[in-house]
C-alpha cells in the first residue's frame, strides 16, 4: 500500500541493488546484542478472510502460521469485492453517521483468535474534503471519539496517517494537529489504549527526512510507539539501512527509546515484475530476524493472503501455504523463545549471521550469503547439524556448509 511513493522505492531499489548485497554503510550500531524473542514480535494483516460472512480461508494459525497481531489496513481488499473494510471512510458514510458492521465484525474475529488489533488513520471519507487527504481536527476528534468509545478495551494500538509521505496533502503542522487530536480523543475514551506514530515509509530513500520534519514539529510528544513500514527492495539487507537512518532520527529528537513497530512490510512489489520464489522466501526469513535483532518489538506482515504478489502465505485458489509461508513458519520457530547471543555480524558483506541460545546448553546460528551463488562456509565446531526454511535437518559434514541467499539455521542438537 505505497501508492506514489512505490514507484519511487522500486526505481531507487533496482539501481541500488547491488548495493544492497554489501555490508551497509551506516555510522552507528544498532544491534540489539541480548533479549529473548518474544511471540508477540509475528503478526500479519490477514486481508481477505471474509469477517462477515461464511469464512472462504481458515484462519492462520489453523495452519499452524504464528500470529498475535493484526492490522484494519487492506482487509478484506482484495477478496470478495465487498467494500466492508474497517477504515474511517466506510464507517463514517457522513457527518455524525456510523456503520459499524465491518469493524464489529473484525475486532470480534479478533478477540476470539486472542489477536491484539492495529486501527490506522487512512484517508478520510470524501466528505471531510480535499477528497480525505487532510481531515480537519475536528473531524479527526469527533470520530476517533466514537471508535475508541466503542472498542475500548477491544483495540490495543491506534496508529497515526498512513504513510503520511504519500497519503497526506497538507503541512507538517496540520499532520502534528491531526496526530495529536487522534491522540487526546483516543486516550480520553481509552486511557489504556496505545498510540502509535503516523506511518514513515521509504525510510531508505528519503522517509526519514519526512519524519525528521514531522518530530522537530512537535509530533514527538503524541504517540507512545513509533511506526514504521518495512519495504526495502526484493533482498532484505538494506532493513538495515532504513531501521538505522530511523533511529537516528529519533535519537536526533530526543526519542531514543521508543519502541518501534513495523505495521505493514514485505519484498518491494512491482505490478510489473513478479519476485521469484527464492528471494520470496530469503527476504521473509532475513526480514523477522533483521527487524528483531536491530530492536523492532513487533512486526506485522503484509500480507498473509494477498492475491497480487504482495507477501503472500497464503494462496486461496489452492488452500495451501506458499513457500514463503513455510519460511515463517520456519522463522518464528527459529526465533521465538531464543535468546539473542551478542550483535548480528557482518564478515565483509560476504557472511551475515547472528547467534541464539536456549536452556540445556542449546546454541545456534541464522547464516546466510547474499552475494551470487554459493559460498562454502567453516562452521564452528558446536554446530553439528543445520536445518533449512522447510524445516529439514541435515547433518553438517567436516564442518562445512554451503550458504546460499536463503538463511538456514545451524544447531548444536535439537532445540529443547
Amino acid at each position: 500500500m505505497k501508492r506514489l511513493l512505490s514507484a519511487i522505492i522500486f526505481v531507487l531499489s533496482l539501481l541500488n541493488a547491488h548495493d544492497s548485497l554489501a555490508a551497509p554503510r551506516h555510522g552507528q550500531n544498532w544491534w540489539l546484542s541480548s533479549g529473548t524473542v518474544p511471540a508477540s514480535y509475528f503478526g500479519l494483516t490477514v486481508q481477505s478472510y471474509n469477517y462477515n460472512f461464511p469464512p472462504t480461508e481458515a484462519w492462520p494459525t489453523t495452519k499452524s502460521v504464528p500470529l498475535t497481531i493484526v492490522r484494519n489496513m487492506g482487509v478484506w481488499w482484495p477478496g470478495d469485492g465487498k467494500v466492508d473494510y474497517p477504515v474511517w471512510s466506510v464507517i463514517n458514510t457522513s457527518n455524525g453517521v456510523y456503520d459499524w458492521t465491518g469493524t464489529d465484525a473484525w475486532v470480534a474475529i479478533g478477540q476470539a483468535n486472542n489477536v491484539d488489533m492495529i486501527f490506522c488513520l487512512e484517508m478520510g471519507p470524501s466528505w471531510t474534503g480535499s477528497s480525505g487527504h487532510n481531515p480537519t481536527t475536528t473531524q479527526v476528534t469527533n470520530f476517533y471519539s466514537a471508535l475508541a468509545t466503542r472498542y475500548a478495551g477491544k483495540i490495543k494500538y491506534y496508529e497515526g496517517f498512513n504513510e503520511f509521505v504519500d497519503g497526506f496533502s497538507g503541512t507538517t503542522a496540520q499532520l502534528v494537529a491531526i496526530q495529536q487530536a487522534m491522540y487526546q480523543a483516543v486516550k480520553a475514551a481509552d486511557p489504556n489504549a496505545i498510540i502509535l506514530s503516523p506511518t514513515v515509509s521509504g525510510i531508505a530513500y528519503g522517509g526519514a527526512v519526512f519524519y525528521n520534519s514531522f518530530l522537530a514539529a512537535g509530533g514527538g510528544q503524541w504517540f507512545d510507539i513509533a511506526a514504521m513500514h518495512g519495504y526495502v527492495d526484493h533482498y532484505g539487507e538494506t532493513l538495515v539501512t532504513a531501521i538505522s537512518q530511523l533511529r537516528t532520527v529519533l535519537n536526533a529528537n530526543g526519542l531514543s527509546n521508543i519502541p518501534i513497530i513495523d505495521t505493514e512490510g514485505a519484498w518491494q512489489d512491482s505490478p510489473s515484475q513478479v519476485i521469484s520464489n527464492t528471494l520470496q522466501i530469503a527476504f521473509t526469513i532475513k526480514a523477522f530476524v533483521l527487524e528483531y535483532w536491530l530492536g523492532v518489538s513487533r512486526k506485522v506482515w503484509y500480507a498473509y493472503d494477498n492475491n497480487q504478489n504482495v507477501g503472500t502465505f497464503y494462496t486461496q485458489a489452492t488452500g495451501n501455504l506458499t513457500d514463503a509461508g513455510t519460511a515463517y513458519i520456519q522463522a518464528a520457530t527459529w526465533l521465538t523463545g531464543a535468546s539473542l547471543n551478542g550483535h548480528f555480524q557482518l564478515t565483509n558483506g560476504l557472511i551475515w549471521y547472528g547467534d541464539l541460545t536456549r536452556g540445556g546448553g542449546y546454541q545456534a546460528r541464522i547464516i546466510w550469503t547474499p552475494a551470487d551463488g554459493a559460498t562454502t562456509y567453516t562452521a564452528p565446531n558446536q554446530f553439528t547439524q543445520y536445518k533449512d526454511y522447510t524445516g529439514t535437518k541435515h547433518s553438517i559434514v567436516a564442518h562445512t556448509v554451503t550458504l546460499g541467499i536463503i538463511p538456514i539455521i545451524l544447531e548444536s542438537s535439537d532445540p529443547p
